[in-house]
C-alpha cells in the first residue's frame, strides 16, 4: 500500500555555479492518497524537542523508506556520484507538516539552511501536497560564494553569517523565499502532489512556505511532505 511507484518518471537538473544535481521525480508513489490517509489516522503529529524544523512530525510507514532503498539506490548513487559500491540506507523518514508562524520563526529558521556537511547524504523531499503550498528553492551565500557546505567549509561559512547577521543585516520574522542581501536564490521547484525532490543534504536550500497550518493542522489543509535522508556508506 505504502510501495513507490515503478513507472515514475525521473529529470536530473544542475543548478548554480557549482553545478549541484537535482532530482525530480513525477508520480513518486504508487498510491499518494494512502500516504495522506496514513497521516491523518493513527498516532498524532508531534513537535520535537531541539528539531530545528518549523513545524509537527509523525513517523512514515517502514514500508516507504525500505522501498526507496530498494528501488532508488542503486540509481541515485550512480546520479550523485557516491561513493562506489557504498550501501545505501535511509536515516531519517517522517511526515511532516508546517505549523510555525512566521513571526514566531527563531533567527535559523529565517535564512536558508543545510541539512549536513557530509558529502555522502541525500535529502528527499515528497510533496504530498499542491503548488499553493510552496515548492523549494536553493540558495548561494553571497559573502563566501558557497551554494554547498562541506567540513572543509562550515567554520568560514558560519563564522562569515554570524559576522553578517550581527553587524550588517537581521534577517525578518518571515520565510525564506527570494533574493535578500545575504543568499541569491539561485532554483526554484514548484511543489506538485505526488512529486519527489532529490537533492545533496549538504546544499544551502529552504522550504517556500506560503501557507502555515495554524490551527487547522489536518494534512488535507496543510502543507504535507514526506522527508527523508537517504545515506550511503
Amino acid at each position: 500500500m505504502f510501495t513507490l511507484n515503478p513507472r515514475a518518471t525521473l529529470a536530473m537538473y544542475s543548478s548554480g555555479l557549482e553545478r549541484r544535481q537535482v532530482a525530480v521525480i513525477e508520480d513518486f508513489a504508487l498510491d499518494p492518497a494512502a500516504l495522506i490517509a496514513h497521516a491523518e489516522s493513527g498516532e498524532p503529529f508531534r513537535a520535537a524537542v531541539g528539531d530545528f524544523y518549523h513545524g509537527i512530525r509523525k513517523p512514515a510507514p517502514s514500508e516507504y523508506a525500505n522501498d526507496i532503498c530498494e528501488r532508488y539506490g542503486d540509481m541515485l548513487r550512480e546520479r550523485f556520484e557516491m561513493p562506489p559500491n557504498s550501501v545505501p540506507r535511509v536515516i531519517f523518514c517522517a511526515l511532516s507538516i508546517t505549523t510555525t508562524e512566521p513571526h514566531r520563526l527563531r533567527p535559523i529558521q529565517r535564512v536558508p539552511h543545510f541539512d549536513t556537511s557530509a558529502a555522502n547524504q541525500l535529502a528527499i523531499v515528497h510533496y504530498l501536497c499542491g503548488p499553493e503550498h510552496g515548492g523549494t528553492s536553493v540558495y548561494r551565500h553571497r559573502a563566501t560564494g558557497f551554494e554547498t557546505i562541506s567540513q572543509e567549509r562550515i567554520q568560514h561559512y558560519s563564522a562569515s553569517l554570524k559576522r553578517e547577521v550581527m553587524t550588517e543585516y537581521s534577517p525578518p520574522a518571515r520565510y525564506m523565499d527570494c533574493d535578500d542581501p545575504l543568499f541569491a536564490r539561485i532554483a526554484s521547484y514548484q511543489a506538485r502532489c505526488n512529486r519527489a525532490l532529490i537533492y545533496p543534504s549538504n546544499v544551502l536550500h529552504s522550504g517556500d512556505i506560503r501557507r502555515v497550518a495554524s490551527p487547522d493542522t489536518s494534512p488535507r489543509a496543510a502543507r504535507l511532505t514526506l522527508n527523508s535522508f537517504m545515506r550511503f556508506e
